[in-house]
């Protein structure tokens, strides 16, 4: 097989078969008919397809017609169907690995020699597969993905180098044998004055509490107050959760209790500013690795949870999962907490997590843009701003939006090997592009792309006409 080979795969779905039977599809098919024919004066050109379900009208084109071998749909490709076993029936055949072949979808009918003979000739160049690409007619990049907030904390992780030490007896009588203290971290904005009201000269250590009969925004959110008032008669009936050690530079240790865990495991956190029973998340290592465990009642179906790391007053996203991916549940006291969700490398002073899912309501508490493998573009969660990651513009309409390409499937070039392994060599980014004409991008697979297609050849020939017969027409 000398030069060029000019590949036409045929193969239909029924719903196919019908549309491909319909006078404006014949139309169509004469159309691309002519480009074979002019394309064949300097090439081979043959179509392919299976010899128990090719149309008829695939012998119309006056060109040789190879059956292929094997199940034509049994391989997904970004190549056009029964593309994969047409290339694996030249191969059989005996073709040369370095054989350049051009692979056109008789679906886009509407490819013009010129472009199939500059891809051609890009090849020739630097050998480098390309496939066809378009602008997507829906830019992916426009769409946001809604999601609601499920719950919100900070968990506070334990200084392995520390251990309590001075702690009044107002705490050691309210809380069990001692686990330790965590790293320093800043206490929420809300609680930050009350705590620094709570300061004595004497004593830096605080309690939490939670007051009986208390009004509250948040009836979880505990009230700080100086360790020495414990004592009094206004506290006596106040639900004690954990104490904290105010630090020189304004940040807090949380006082550790001692979790009842199972066998294997190792304290390393907990929520910052919740008492043992009512903890969300815990911070646990095992055989080495720290994993964050999640309370059962909290993971619910498709959510997700991110954590950023703190370190003093800055914050930086770590990483996210889904709650779907915990494979083991561990019972701590009387809760069952399920997990890993996540499993952490570094060490920061403590860790901001968030539980999320997709929204589904016409509300929602935040959006995100649609996550690809390459950002286009990224979104201020704060101020709601969106950027154009290749240049930092902002984002003020949908003609701001960076072009976002898609495959066509209508025109493949490349050395047959190249070909075969087209999908990996995608997923490697090591394809180039055929940029298409809007005509040549429009592929017939329905109705919709049919009455396209045939539009745009009536546009065509209508443009050709002499300009004295449109005006004769118009009047």
């Amino acid at each position: 097989m000398q030069g060029v080979t000019i590949l036409l795969p045929i193969e239909l779905t029924e719903a196919e078969r019908a549309l491909w039977e319909t006078g404006d599809a014949k139309t169509l098919l004469s159309r691309l008919g002519e480009t074979l024919k002019e394309l064949a004066c300097e090439n081979s050109v043959i179509i392919s397809g299976s010899p128990d379900t090719l149309p008829s009208w695939a012998w119309d084109f006056g060109m040789p017609v190879v059956p292929t071998r094997g199940n034509v749909r049994a391989t997904e490709s970004l190549l056009p169907p029964g593309g994969p076993a047409s290339l694996q029936t030249l191969a059989a055949m005996g073709t040369r690995e370095t054989h350049e072949i051009a692979m056109i979808d008789f679906r886009s009918c509407l490819i013009s020699p010129e472009s199939v003979r500059t891809a051609l000739a890009d090849l020739k160049r630097d050998h480098a597969p390309r496939i066809s690409v378009a602008p997507a007619r829906l830019n992916c990049a426009i769409l946001e993905c809604p999601h609601d907030i499920l719950a919100v904390g900070r968990l506070a992780l334990k200084d392995e180098n520390l251990h309590p030490h001075d702690v009044p007896d107002q705490i050691a009588s309210r809380m069990p044998k001692a686990a330790g203290l965590s790293i320093p971290f800043p206490l929420p904005a809300m609680m930050t004055a009350s705590a620094e009201k709570a300061a004595t000269p004497s004593c830096p250590w605080r309690a939490l509490i939670i007051a009986h009969n208390a009004f509250a925004l948040d009836p979880l959110l505990p009230e700080i107050i100086p360790a020495d008032r414990l004592e009094r008669q206004r506290y006596a009936p106040a639900r004690f959760v954990s104490a904290l050690r105010r630090e020189s530079d304004g940040l807090y240790r949380r006082f550790f209790p001692e979790l009842p865990l199972p066998a294997g495991f190792e304290f390393l956190g907990m929520d910052a500013l919740r008492e043992e029973d009512s903890a969300d998340l815990l911070c646990l290592r095992r055989k080495g690795k720290a994993g964050i465990w999640i309370r059962e009642s909290l993971a619910l179906p498709a959510t997700r949870m991110r954590i950023w790391t703190s370190s003093g007053q800055e914050v930086q996203e770590l990483q996210s999962g889904w709650t779907n991916s915990a494979r083991e549940s561990i019972r701590v006291g009387t809760r069952k907490f399920i997990g890993p969700i996540l499993e952490m490398e570094d060490s920061p002073q403590s860790l901001i997590w968030r539980m999320e899912k997709p929204a589904t309501s016409r509300t929602a508490d935040f959006v995100t843009p649609v996550s690809l493998r390459e950002h286009l573009w990224d979104i201020d969660l704060g101020t709601g701003t969106k950027r154009n990651c290749a240049n930092r513009a902002t984002i003020r309409g949908r003609q701001n939006y960076p072009e976002n390409l898609s495959p066509t499937g209508g025109l493949s070039v490349g050395r047959l090997p190249d070909l075969i392994a087209i999908k990996p060599l995608g997923l490697k980014g090591e394809l180039g592009a055929i940029r298409l004409s809007p005509a040549e991008s429009v592929s017939v697979r329905d109705l919709p792309g049919l009455l396209r297609a045939i539009g745009t050849v009536r546009s065509e020939s209508r443009s050709r006409r002499p300009a004295d017969y449109m005006k004769a027409e118009n009047f």
